[in-house]
């Protein structure tokens, strides 16, 4: 009996160090926080459920820096800052990937040729202007969106990036042999179920705005999906970097359809 339950008490601390293990080989990939050198060289496809979880933390961290922010600057200048915070934190992750992507869909070649420019760290003039446009409409969106939607835009916006990422990993196939991506064929529904549970935690914080945030939700994960698969038929599969361009074009969606929404309630 007393053998059974060492047994039992082993097996629950090796999952309880296993769920925090997963969880910081997924924030050590998706953010600049430094953590041990055994931690970071491990795959994160095991912590791929924590992918919308690290969006909340990103986007708590950006209504931290809001309410510093509020009766302090403008809401223009502040927007620039929480656009400029949120490329720190992540270390540009996704922002590379969209520049890259945009770069090889716009070459006009064929697979093989944009698959390579995509593979390229160098970025062109295609590249360069979508990331100026990618943060003009951010930062354009975050200084007109109403007062009473910035908190959970903010919530929202992180959260719906990471986890548009984890509905294209699962959905699409990977286009290439080899790559950062490749070890995220291994994700299971499990974690795509866990990832989505994430949900809960913005929506308490719009309860007051819920459809605001609902329908651009909903609207944002198909608009989405539908680019996913019109460039997984060019591609023959998504890269890592196109994951960092569904992110991208997710949160710039996602607050550009609140805007719209919330615009219109307080006209209206």
């Amino acid at each position: 009996m007393n053998t059974l339950k060492s047994k039992l008490k082993k097996q629950n601390k090796k999952g309880r160090i296993s769920f925090i293990n997963d969880f910081r080989v997924a924030l050590s990939f998706l953010s600049i926080i430094p953590l041990p050198e055994k931690i970071t060289k491990k795959t994160p496809e095991k912590g791929l459920y924590y992918f919308p979880f690290i969006g909340l933390l990103f986007g708590f961290f950006l209504v931290g820096i809001y309410f510093v922010l509020e009766n302090l600057l403008p809401r223009f200048v502040s927007s620039i800052i929480l656009v400029l915070a949120l490329i720190i934190i992540t270390g540009g992750l996704h922002l590379d990937g969209f520049a890259d992507t945009i770069e090889g869909l716009a070459s006009g070649k064929n697979k093989s040729g944009i698959l390579k420019i995509i593979k390229d760290s160098k970025t062109g003039v295609y590249g360069n202007a979508a990331v100026f446009f990618n943060l003009i409409l951010k930062i354009s969106i975050l200084a007109n969106l109403p007062d009473f939607l910035m908190v959970p835009a903010l919530i929202f916006m992180p959260f719906t990036g990471r986890y548009t990422m984890i509905l294209a990993i699962k959905l699409f196939p990977y286009a290439k042999l080899k790559g950062a991506g490749k070890s995220f064929e291994k994700t299971g529904n499990f974690q795509i179920l866990i990832g989505s549970a994430w949900i809960i935690i913005p929506l308490f914080f719009a309860l007051n705005d819920l459809l605001i945030f609902i329908i651009p939700f909903i609207i944002t994960i198909f608009f989405v999906l539908i680019i996913c698969t019109v460039i997984s038929k060019t591609l023959g599969g998504l890269t890592g970097d196109v994951y960092g361009f569904v992110n991208e074009l997710a949160e710039i969606t996602l607050i550009f359809i609140v805007l719209i929404i919330g615009r219109y309630l307080v006209n209206f």
